[in-house]
């Protein structure tokens, strides 16, 4: 079965200059078969007939042929008038009506017509109308207005010398059917078709997007956006100020405001605190009491608590301080053992918990784990070795390191004994001697102003500390060179004494001359007394020793066992 769908797309009269050139109607229809798809390019067959009188027709007054093609888009285009006919299409009445039109169609272009349609001419072209009515005189023209807006349509016209019931004078109607639609139309543009207009405009023809008020919203033209049909004058913006995607207040606009957003840009409207973009309902708050930097606990609020912050604002996991009360205690600690409790770490161990025996650096003493054997509380790195003990007493990694010009035990090693000997008669083993690493005096008499045999007269290596003492009680109280060094405590010792004449030579000969000491070129006094006036000194520009009066102001350079 085949079927066909026709649409009248124009009645067009077609007028010419030349009288013998036939007045036309074009009729133009779309086909399709039974199975909805376009005849395209296919010859068809049509008889046109003019009907005059009801539906259907009483009278036949006008019948003709026709043989054409469908263009590319199924289109038939036919020019009723200049089909085959053996009637006069020019002396049709046509204010004569109604009049319809008949369409019988054979689709595989023969004539064999088996399609029938027939529809009402609602209009004919004032030029053919008016062809038969030339003759009639004081007639008024009147137009259809069958939707009854007062305004007619142009293709529906009579003459008459009175007004005729459903025909007004106007002709400027441009839909007959919609008394909705007329030349005083106001139409409200919606582009973005969210039922607010944001302009109008007069006319009958509906433009694109437009509407008459009474299909929109709000007056019309109160659209602040036409292009975003999320935007129109019924909108709630939420106000998030600290851009945290939650709203703390809202406002009734078009515009959309500062910071404002539709409820579906947002993840609620209960924020706490739009000043802080932190703060937000369910926000995870973690604790840090002592400000070192990690949390110890956490809570679930939108206002921020006391001592209160958000994960990236702190290190660790948020709740792995194991004292939050503490801030040089937290998980990045690292804990010096200190087993032996002399000051000095002898290993480390990262936790947030003390361990046993446990210190920060800055409770010890070197670097936390410099002591090399941290069970010995006598060794570590601020010991002085011991020379001979074959024991690490410094930490230092080398075992009795003593070495000539030494900085050790409050001066400069100048003298190592082969063995433990006792260098300043108290009694007690020493290893050596060192010097003060300084003059006390660049110039004093040897005596305490008058002349004596003392008998501090020993010379030898170990020595000078027992001359000391002789001349100390000898001359007593004074300024003079024994009482300088006796007085002399560098380095926190307070047993100096004046080298002996071999002690003083042994300084010349492993420090002097090796650039060390700090000495002058000038003389030094000794110990050792030569006689009631003389006393040993000795050069140290030449190493030359000679005995001198103990009036003269030589130099000083005090000594002491270790």
């Amino acid at each position: 079965m085949k079927r066909i769908y026709t649409v009248l797309a124009a009645l067009l009269l077609t007028l010419t200059t030349q009288a013998q050139s036939p007045e036309l109607m074009t009729y133009q229809a779309l086909l399709r078969n039974g199975n909805d798809m376009l005849l395209t390019k296919k010859p068809i067959g049509m008889r046109i007939s003019l009907l005059q009188g009801i539906v259907g027709g009483t009278t036949t007054v006008y019948t003709e042929t026709h043989t054409a093609s469908t263009n590319a888009n199924g289109l038939l285009t036919l020019n009723i008038g200049a089909g085959t006919s053996d009637d006069n299409f020019s002396s049709i009445d046509w204010s004569q009506g109604p009049y319809f039109i008949k369409t019988e169609t054979d689709l595989s272009g023969g004539t064999d017509y088996s399609i029938t349609a027939t529809s009402q001419l609602l209009s004919v072209p004032y030029s053919l109308h008016s062809k038969t009515a030339d003759a009639l005189t004081g007639m008024t023209l009147y137009y259809g207005d069958r939707d009854g807006d007062a305004y007619g349509d142009k293709w529906n016209v009579v003459k008459s010398t009175t007004p005729v019931e459903g025909y007004v004078l106007d002709n400027t109607d441009c839909d007959d059917t919609d008394n909705t639609i007329n030349p005083e139309n106001v139409w409200y543009i919606d582009a973005d078709g969210d039922g607010y207009g944001a302009s109008s405009e007069v006319s009958c023809e509906r433009p694109d997007n437009g509407f008459v008020l009474s299909e929109l919203s709000g007056i019309g033209t109160d659209d602040c956006d036409d292009t975003d049909n999320t935007i129109n004058p019924e909108n709630v913006w939420y106000i998030d100020a600290d851009g945290d995607g939650y709203g703390a207040s809202s406002v009734a606009s078009c515009e959309k405001p500062d910071y404002g957003f539709v409820l579906s840009e947002l993840s609620g409207t209960d924020d706490c605190n739009d000043d802080d973009s932190d703060a937000y309902p369910n926000q995870d708050w973690y604790i840090d009491a002592d400000g070192d930097g990690y949390g110890s606990s956490s809570e679930v609020s939108c206002e921020r608590p006391v001592n209160g912050f958000v994960l990236s604002d702190l290190s660790g996991i948020g709740t792995d301080d194991c004292d939050d009360t503490d801030n040089t205690i937290n998980p990045e600690n690292v804990w010096y053992i200190d087993a032996d409790g002399d000051g000095y770490g002898g290993s480390s161990v990262a936790s947030c918990e003390r361990p046993s025996n446990g210190f920060l650096l800055s409770d010890l003493s070197g670097s936390g784990t410099d002591d090399c054997y941290d069970s010995n509380s006598a060794i570590n790195p601020g010991k002085t070795e011991i020379y001979g003990n074959d024991i690490d007493d410094d930490c230092d990694g080398e075992f009795d390191n003593l070495a000539l010009g030494q900085e050790r035990d409050g001066g400069i090693v100048f003298y190592i004994a082969d063995s433990p000997t006792d260098l300043d008669g108290d009694g007690v083993p020493d290893t050596g001697l060192v010097c003060a690493t300084e003059d006390q005096s660049s110039g004093v008499q040897w005596y305490n102003g008058s002349y004596s045999t003392i008998g501090a007269t020993a010379t030898s290596v170990g020595s000078g500390a027992t001359n000391t003492a002789t001349i100390i009680a000898a001359q007593g109280e004074g300024t003079y060179a024994t009482s300088l060094v006796r007085a002399y405590e560098g380095g926190g010792f307070d047993d100096w004494f004046l080298p002996s004449r071999k002690e003083l030579n042994l300084m010349y000969v492993n420090l002097h001359k090796e650039g060390l000491g700090g000495f002058t070129n000038n003389n030094y006094w000794s110990a050792t007394e030569s006689n009631g006036e003389m006393a040993w000194i000795q050069v140290f520009a030449t190493g030359y020793q000679y005995h001198r009066n103990k009036r003269y102001k030589g130099i000083v350079r005090a000594v002491r066992a270790f």
